[in-house]
């Protein structure tokens, strides 16, 4: 590979060991910091981190903790060891499933992961999964010190969780890119799907079809970071169609998404209880949006009680598109009108290719942001 096409680490790798050999950097000299050397380099510090660290592993330097990194004397220049699978391998903190093999269009989430273990492999890069469970102290120290090429955080994890083992990485020189833009994750590289694009097509859609009266309807506790995408892009889609929002009507959901028979006449009621007063309305309402495709067995089912056909006197919408998965079919099979596929596959390709950008010195230093656009899915009945 040529110095021109060399990823950045690796020509500052080149450029440091050519300075040791021309005896401009002496052995046991101390190196300029990472601040100086980004700035004479003109990378980010996580690429300057990331070519010390190749340095220390080739033998040409050591690092002092607290002190710096220092020339290693030839005569204390130790024979380099090879590359660790840990060293060649690009981390992914799996959620339950990893499965290659599960179609790339389901929605569910643990596809983020599917996307980003395949495209490793596309890359030639060796793959390490970790399990959530496992992720701890013990298991962020062992990372360090036998450091990967970078981890990657998908869907899974909570933003708090997520963020407190993201700084001690990245601060320890590993590149890390994290999926989700929580508040507490803006300090990251990360990847998220575009919620508030996602809504307002959705809503356009329902417009479209002559639905005009909608509500979103989401559980109680709502109040991440995509839940205002989805209220800012219904909002902005229906002033934009000159027709008045409703506030967001909340309901009672179940945690533990209870898929027996007894869990799902359970959602019946708690869907029917917050839906009276919306179909007694004057003009009732006509369409209802939903936070996700796993609530609309339970609201089709509590339409009915109420003497309305889903699909025909209201609109039943989702969103993460993977209603054709869940077992509540067997009770309620009428499917919604519509829902929203955020693209999970993609977003996990999306994670890992932010990560070898970083690596590879392509970046600002500053961290990045790239979202996934989202389709809005028909169905039929």
């Amino acid at each position: 590979m040529s110095a021109l096409t060399a990823p950045l680490y690796k020509q500052i790798v080149d450029d440091v060991t050519s300075r040791i050999d021309s005896n401009e950097y002496q052995e046991g000299s101390q190196l300029p910091s990472r601040i100086e050397l980004a700035i004479q380099y003109g990378v980010s510090h996580i690429t300057v981190q990331t070519a010390l660290r190749e340095l220390v592993h080739l033998g040409y330097l050591r690092s002092r903790r607290g002190s710096g990194v220092f020339v290693q004397r030839r005569t204390q220049r130790a024979t380099p060891r090879q590359g660790t699978l840990a060293q060649n391998s690009v981390v992914v903190v799996g959620t339950k499933s990893t499965s290659l093999y599960v179609p790339h269009d389901t929605g569910w989430a643990d596809r983020v992961s599917g996307g980003a273990l395949e495209t490793v492999f596309q890359l030639g890069l060796n793959q390490m999964i970790v399990h959530p469970s496992r992720m701890s102290v013990e298991t962020v120290d062992g990372l360090i010190a036998d450091p990967p090429s970078g981890v990657v955080f998908p869907d899974g994890l909570s933003p708090a969780v997520v963020a407190t083992w993201s700084r001690r990485l990245v601060d320890a020189g590993i590149p890390v890119v994290v999926y989700g833009d929580a508040p507490e994750l803006a300090a990251f590289d990360r990847v998220t799907s575009d919620w508030e694009s996602g809504a307002y097509f959705l809503t356009r859609w329902l417009i479209a079809s002559g639905r005009h009266r909608i509500i979103q309807v989401w559980p109680d506790g709502s109040d991440g970071y995509w839940f205002a995408g989805l209220r800012a892009g219904h909002v902005r889609a229906m002033e934009e169609a000159s027709l008045r929002p409703n506030p967001v009507v909340k309901f009672e959901s179940d945690p533990n998404w209870d898929r027996s028979p007894d869990g799902f006449h359970k959602s019946i009621r708690r869907a029917a209880s917050c839906l009276p007063e919306h179909f007694v309305a004057i003009p009732p309402i006509d369409a209802i949006m939903l936070a996700s495709d796993g609530y609309i067995p339970g609201f089709s089912a509590a339409c009915r009680l109420f003497g309305k056909t889903p699909g025909e006197d209201v609109a039943i919408a989702g969103y993460d598109d993977y209603w054709a998965g869940l077992p509540e079919q067997n009770y309620e099979p009428c499917p919604p009108v519509a829902s929203v596929d955020k693209h999970n596959f993609a977003l996990g390709e999306q994670l890992v290719r932010l990560l070898i950008d970083r690596i590879e010195g392509r970046l600002a230093d500053s961290p990045q942001c790239r979202t996934v656009a989202p389709s809005v899915v028909h169905y039929k009945k």
